[in-house]
């Protein structure tokens, strides 16, 4: 075998990557010119552009009701809301998640509960959010991690059992499907990020679905203004409300209806691109020592797909996640250990004072008062000893994908797994 790059040998992978994907092409261009071409820079009301986005949401995922936001943090803030969720209140969240997920159950002033994650999907565990349910718990916000959904039989039964909402977090599976169901639909009511990065793009926005009418109309309540809500606003104990609302502004951006729109056209066949690029790469990986190929539950399809996460045995490997990294780099893998942060690890939620068991977040940075408690964060163990070991390989975002770039792709890992004894020379090969 060929001497590892790392150590003066040749790259594994030679093509050529390509360009990173392009989330403006034509048809999206076109889209956003007829906007332009029409002077049409503000929708402050269901029409034109935003109902043409809301509706084909609506047929896509076969739903009653879509709200477009102006991005997928103001969707999972609107949800909640909707959701009932108060100061005080306990949110049931996993850790390993991005940061907004939990940010938006602060910004109603309750308390996100972090759970441990199901070591094989690596979801939100429903057996670790039963351990944490208690008289204060009003929603469950699970996430569907990397496209993956969460298991949500279990989940909606510990919901009904506990009378709680759930609010689901689909910011990464776009067209991802649970037994048959989309991503979204699962819930009472679904959240999407449609950030630039997301496999339905609109640069920066969100949407929230619903087949609930009053959660539909009190998610509006908060993040609309008067046009929007003098319109569409029925049920009386909030159309009462309709001239000023909540008061926050969370309408989405035409420009980014009408580029989402063009992109959920081409949603499902960019997904099945995706999909068997990364499959066949599983593929190609599958049986390497010390390597753990993402894990996709039978009654389930992937979506999204918004990150390709590996697991590595370092003990099998005798080797850490992070020379395991530079090897890979060097034989010209786009790799990188796992760049979302363990939320229960981070200063806000150490340090987050809590005032009679509401979060402080005016508080944040200043001394706390005498009557101010911590947060009280929980041990993950699952979660914190997979979180180590994550790679994320970065192969599906760039085109032309050719079938030589995957073989050799799985040439590298196969050289860098196939010479971990010479890994093991170097003084930092083992933390």
């Amino acid at each position: 075998m060929e001497r590892l790059a790392l150590h003066g040998g040749p790259k594994a992978v030679r093509v050529e990557h390509g360009n990173k994907l392009s989330v403006v092409g034509p048809a999206e261009r076109a889209e956003i010119g007829k906007l332009l071409d029409s002077n049409i820079v503000s929708m402050p009301v269901r029409s034109g552009i935003v109902a043409e986005l809301e509706d084909a949401i609506l047929e896509y995922f076969g739903c009653k009701y879509a709200l477009t936001t102006n991005n997928g943090t103001a969707a999972l803030h609107s949800g909640l809301f909707a959701a009932g969720v108060r100061p005080g209140d306990e949110v049931l969240v996993p850790s390993f998640t991005w940061v907004a997920t939990a940010a938006a159950i602060l910004q109603c002033g309750a308390v996100p509960m972090f759970c441990d994650i199901d070591p094989k999907t690596l979801c939100v565990d429903p057996a670790d959010m039963a351990k944490r349910i208690t008289s204060r718990t009003k929603a469950a916000l699970p996430v569907h991690l990397w496209g993956h959904p969460a298991d949500m039989d279990a989940i909606h039964a510990l919901a009904q059992k506990h009378n709680f909402k759930v609010v689901e977090d689909a910011s990464h599976a776009h067209g991802s499907t649970y037994k048959g169901r989309k991503a979204g639909t699962l819930g009472d009511v679904g959240c999407f990020s449609m950030q630039g990065s997301k496999a339905l793009a609109g640069g920066e926005a969100g949407f929230l679905t619903t087949n609930d009418r009053d959660l539909y109309e009190r998610a509006m309540l908060l993040g609309m203004s008067c046009f929007r809500l003098r319109k569409d606003l029925t049920v009386p104990q909030y159309a009462r409300y309709a001239d000023t609302g909540v008061g926050w502004k969370y309408r989405i951006h035409p420009l980014a209806a009408g580029m989402a729109l063009a992109q959920l056209r081409s949603l499902d066949a960019r997904n099945a691109l995706k999909a068997q690029r990364l499959n066949a790469l599983s593929a190609e990986l599958a049986g390497l020592t010390g390597i753990q190929t993402p894990y996709t539950s039978p009654d389930v399809t992937r979506g999204g797909w918004y990150g390709y996460i590996l697991l590595i045995d370092e003990a099998e490997l005798g080797v850490s996640r992070d020379v395991f990294v530079e090897a890979l780099e060097a034989e010209g893998v786009k790799a990188a250990g796992m760049r979302y942060d363990l939320l229960h690890h981070c200063a806000l939620y150490k340090e987050l004072p809590l005032v009679e068991g509401v979060p402080a977040l005016h508080l944040v940075g200043l001394p706390a008062p005498s009557n101010a408690v911590r947060m009280r964060l929980p041990e993950l163990p699952v979660t914190e000893s997979l979180h180590p070991r994550m790679i994320m390989v970065d192969i599906a975002n760039y085109e032309p994908i050719s079938e030589a770039l995957v073989e050799q792709y799985a040439a590298a890992f196969r050289k860098v797994c196939g010479q971990a004894d010479a890994l093991r020379q170097s003084p930092a090969a083992v933390k």
